[in-house]
């Protein structure tokens, strides 16, 4: 009995904070809380970051759902690296870091630098390759925060 009422307990304020956040983000004064059941907790996390810039909300759903947001952003932006003939699984998902609105999302992504510096960094030098009319721009902030790290700064300059 205690567990079940835990669980539940549990899940009414995973949908009470989500719910919240969510409306606090979108400026609703009235939001239907079970509807974030629909949506995939990863997929919130990246609406909340990416297409809304708040990278403090992001954080706290982060830590509500036992997950790092700095993971969780590089699965996004990074894909996943296989062995020579290994075959990815999952299909090709839609990446929220796109040509068009890179500069807006530089932003959030320099917000977590603090966090995570060299790892926000080799996305953004990921990024930099993929998008390569953007690159100067890219991979210069890339750069900025590799500086303290003078081999892999070499690394990548050669590159």
């Amino acid at each position: 009995d205690s567990k079940q009422s835990r669980y539940l307990s549990s899940f009414i304020s995973y949908l009470a904070h989500v719910g919240d956040a969510i409306a606090s983000v979108d400026n609703q004064d009235t939001y239907n809380h079970f509807s974030i059941l629909s949506r995939d907790p990863k997929d919130i996390l990246m609406y909340i970051l990416f297409e809304r810039k708040n990278p403090e909300i992001a954080a706290r759903i982060a830590n509500l759902l036992h997950t790092n947001l700095i993971d969780e952003v590089l699965k996004v932006c990074v894909p996943q690296i296989y062995p020579p003939l290994a075959q990815s699984s999952s299909g090709e998902g839609q990446d929220p870091i796109s040509k068009r609105d890179w500069d807006k999302n530089i932003l959030v992504l320099k917000s977590l630098v603090e966090k995570s510096p060299i790892r926000i960094a080799l996305a953004c030098l990921f990024i930099s390759y993929r998008e390569s009319n953007q690159e100067n721009d890219i991979l210069s902030f890339a750069l900025e925060q590799l500086s303290a790290y003078p081999t892999l700064h070499r690394w990548i300059k050669i590159q």
